[in-house]
Formats: structure tokens, C-alpha cells, sequence
């Protein structure tokens, strides 16, 4: 698996938990959520920039001994209205949200689809434009 893969896997699991949690106040680990160490590098960067894109917001985080937690972390309502958005994948046309369930669970992965270029993550930048 190469950077872009692993990127779009932590980006997709830290979406997955968002979206099964809902908005409710707690700490989410998303280190153990994830729970892979060739992971770790990635966790953090890849959840601040879900949050500078403007899809999701926390109270606060907390980085220690390469584990990372959110307090409070939600889905932005633009956020929500991203995951919503259709995108097409080769001759498949998914929602964003279905994407990043099937990328989660381990059943699809779009950084090397077809003729895709850039794969979900492109993708994923597309849909919030």
C-alpha cells in the first residue's frame, strides 16, 4: 500500500467513525479506531486536514506517544452535505459517504481506480467544490 492508499484509508476510517457516531460529546481515539502502526504517521495530519477543508471540527485534540484522540470531534454540516454528494468511479456512480464505507471496510480502494486519476481522495476535493 502506498502513501496515497494509506492517506485514503485513514481519511475514510476517521469519516466512517464520524458518521456512525453522529454528534454526541466523548473522545474518540482514532488510533485505536484505526488501529493499524503502519497508520500512525498518518492519523493526525490526515484528520487536520479533514478540518481545515471545513468537514470536521473538534473541541479539541490530543497527541501522545504516537496515539491521537479528538474531543468531541462531529461532522461539519458542510461535512454532511459532502458525504451526501454523488461521485462517479469508472462506469460506477457512488455517493461520497458509500465511498468512504466500502474505502473503510477494506472493500474498494479508488487511489488507483481505472482511469480515475487520483482516486477518492481526488475525488472526495472534487465533490466540496
Amino acid at each position: 500500500m502506498d502513501n496515497l492508499e494509506k492517506s485514503e484509508l485513514v481519511i475514510a476510517k476517521i469519516l466512517e467513525t464520524q458518521m456512525q457516531k453522529g454528534i454526541q460529546y466523548g473522545l474518540v481515539d482514532f488510533s485505536a479506531v484505526i488501529a493499524d502502526e503502519s497508520l500512525e504517521p498518518f492519523v493526525a495530519e490526515c484528520f487536520f486536514w479533514l478540518e481545515s477543508e471545513g468537514i470536521v471540527r473538534a473541541r479539541d485534540t490530543l497527541e501522545t506517544d504516537g496515539n491521537f484522540a479528538a474531543i468531541s470531534p462531529v461532522l461539519t454540516s458542510y461535512g454532511f452535505s459532502v458525504l451526501g454528494k454523488k461521485m462517479e468511479f469508472s462506469d460506477d456512480v457512488d455517493n461520497v459517504a458509500a465511498a468512504v464505507a466500502n474505502v473503510s471496510t477494506g472493500h474498494s480502494a479508488y487511489a488507483k481506480a481505472g482511469n480515475f486519476s487520483g482516486g477518492l481522495l481526488a475525488a472526495f476535493i472534487k465533490s466540496m467544490s
